[in-house]
């Protein structure tokens, strides 16, 4: 027999089975839980808490945009710094109250929504600044002017860096790979490095100058330029800032680059191929044959193990550094809409920029005009530690207690005394979580489940008891048997033939009497005469004649016993 620590175990891990297939599960015991952080789906301008703020993210763009509205957090975790596109501004959002406000109004939008209205695309965050990709000119909005800006969060100062002279559309993704330095990359070009505190910038890999561009896009993996590549957009670096993951949207796949020795390697997605052949798809798979549709935006959750990808079908995507392993983690392949939940019944609408913590995922849902928050939770007896969900000692509780929840303090579950003590006329029971009770034998549960009553008595009979009953079945069963008898005696000489089809057999005489001519002819005996004593009456009296004999005998037949044995007398 399982104990009670078997069958619960059991029951936890059918109930973790359940639901994955529902679950946005990166580990084991990990939830993620889709909601509204800010913005209230509808396109505008105006700081407010969570519904109250408005953004316009992807006015004049295709449902599959590729130009990214980057997001990245706060170095305390507790904000996000929004790029809102259309409206060419910089965002911060307290993850916590939901507060929006803005940091900085970069330029004025063109209203016709021409290309200048998405000058702002990447961000990241590095101390007490902001650093953002700004690609037209602030005064005029009609010619570019590709450059890096740095915003001071203390004291509201902007700064520059032209990237004019370098090939391409202008900046795009950023990412920090130390506190003063960070790669960036070149819309329809390469990557490259710039130290905030010397401006030097330094070519990574792609195309270096404008003539690479000819030759510079492609599949090929390779150092520096050799690496060939179409559109880079977002990246993200590891914490020791050694490598940076970045997606390239135009070829469909997701590249890492070395940051010390500038090798590229392709690790998930096309490889070859063209937009029309299937290589930029929505397909689940390992490293080969997994495909993407347009990526544009990745991150790194803290475990190291994870990299979490926006693709344009809608999809938030998972790749497995160490196995390269692809799956669906958010939303329904190339089906935008907008719905929270978990796993797959979470619904975007072109999900672009992404950036996550320990245990919270902030995403541009451009389509929709939110920003979206995934936060993780752990299953019953894991406990969230360091932002991984860890499994906790379960331990065998008797009846009456209960297995307490793991905590940052308790990082073992404990027996605790039933919180509700079981009412009167019931007892403990096994149960998943041992304070299970049922009402005794001669109770029942009341009607809101809270307690036991005494069962009603059963309503005593009002009709025949069993032993009339037993009486009235003997004495009807006695009435057909005689009324059977009675029919049976009543046909017996009933010619049935008009009944049955068949003609009642004659009966044959049981005895037939012999002709006197063919008997022996026995002379009677006659009495003798009586004497003169019997006839006065003295003597014996006369023996007394049966009628038929004398009857017989004057008929000449002999009636003595031998005769009459012969007949049957």
């Amino acid at each position: 027999m399982l104990s009670r620590f078997s069958c619960g175990l059991a029951v936890i891990g059918w109930l973790g089975i359940c639901l994955l297939p529902l679950s946005l599960a990166i580990e084991e015991g990990a939830l993620w839980t889709a909601s509204e952080l800010a913005g209230d789906g509808v396109a505008g301008f105006n700081d407010g808490i969570g519904s109250a703020a408005r953004f316009s993210f992807s006015a004049g763009l295709t449902a599959e945009a590729t130009w990214l509205a980057g997001v990245a957090f706060t170095e305390d975790e507790r904000s996000v710094v929004v790029v809102d596109t259309w409206n060419q501004a910089i965002r911060q959002v307290n993850v916590e109250t939901r507060a929006v406000e803005t940091l900085v109004q970069a330029q004025a939008r063109d209203a016709v929504g021409s290309p200048q209205d998405y000058a702002l695309s990447g961000v990241a965050t590095f101390g007490t600044f902001v650093v953002f990709s700004n690609n037209w000119d602030e005064a005029t909005t009609s010619q570019q002017d590709p450059r890096l800006e740095f915003y001071d969060t203390n004291f509201g100062g902007r700064s520059r860096v032209d990237t004019s002279s370098f090939p391409g559309g202008g900046p795009h993704g950023i990412t920090m790979v130390s506190d003063n330095e960070m790669v960036f990359s070149q819309r329809n070009a390469g990557l490259w490095e710039l130290n905030y505190d010397t401006r030097e910038q330094t070519h990574k890999a792609g195309p270096e100058v404008m003539s690479d561009l000819i030759t510079g896009k492609g599949w090929n993996d390779g150092a520096g330029k050799d690496a060939q590549m179409s559109e880079p957009v977002g990246l993200v670096a590891t914490p020791d800032g050694q490598t940076v993951y970045f997606v390239d949207n135009s070829r469909c796949n997701v590249r890492r680059l070395n940051v010390a020795t500038n090798e590229v390697t392709t690790i998930a997605g096309a490889t070859s191929g063209t937009s029309t052949d299937g290589s930029c798809s929505h397909a689940d798979g390992d490293s080969t044959t997994a495909r993407f549709k347009n990526p544009v935006d990745c991150a790194l959750l803290p475990n190291g193990d994870d990299l979490l990808v926006t693709d344009s079908s809608h999809t938030l995507r998972l790749i497995n550094l160490a196995t390269g392993d692809v799956s669906t983690l958010a939303g329904t392949p190339n089906e935008a809409g907008l719905r929270n939940g978990r796993g797959s019944t979470i619904q975007f609408s072109s999900p672009s920029g992404i950036a996550a913590t320990a245990d919270k995922i902030v995403i541009t849902d451009t389509g929709n005009h939110i920003v979206r928050l995934l936060r993780k939770t752990c299953l019953p007896y894991y406990i969230l530690v360091l932002g991984t969900c860890r499994a906790c000692e379960v331990p065998l509780c008797p009846l009456g207690n209960f297995r307490a929840p793991c905590t940052e303090t308790v990082v073992d579950a404990q027996c605790e005394p039933c919180p509700i003590v079981k009412p009167e006329n019931s007892e403990y029971v096994e149960g998943v979580n041992d304070c299970s009770w049922a009402c005794v034998a001669t109770h029942q549960r009341t009607i809101d489940g809270a307690g036991c009553q005494l069962k009603p008595e059963e309503p005593e009979s009002g009709g025949i008891s069993d032993e009339a009953i037993v009486a009235i079945v003997a004495a009807s069963c006695a009435f057909l048997l005689l009324l059977t008898a009675g029919v049976l005696y009543y046909i017996r000489d009933m010619d049935l033939s008009r009944f049955f089809g068949k003609k009642k057999p004659a009966v044959k005489e049981a005895i037939e009497m012999p002709k006197k001519e063919d008997e022996p002819q026995t002379p009677v005996q006659v009495a003798p005469p009586i004497s003169e004593e019997e006839a006065a009456g003295v003597g014996p009296p006369p023996v007394p004649v049966d009628p038929m004999v004398a009857a017989l005998n004057e008929s000449g037949f002999d009636s003595s016993p031998m005769q009459h044995q012969a007949f049957g007398r």
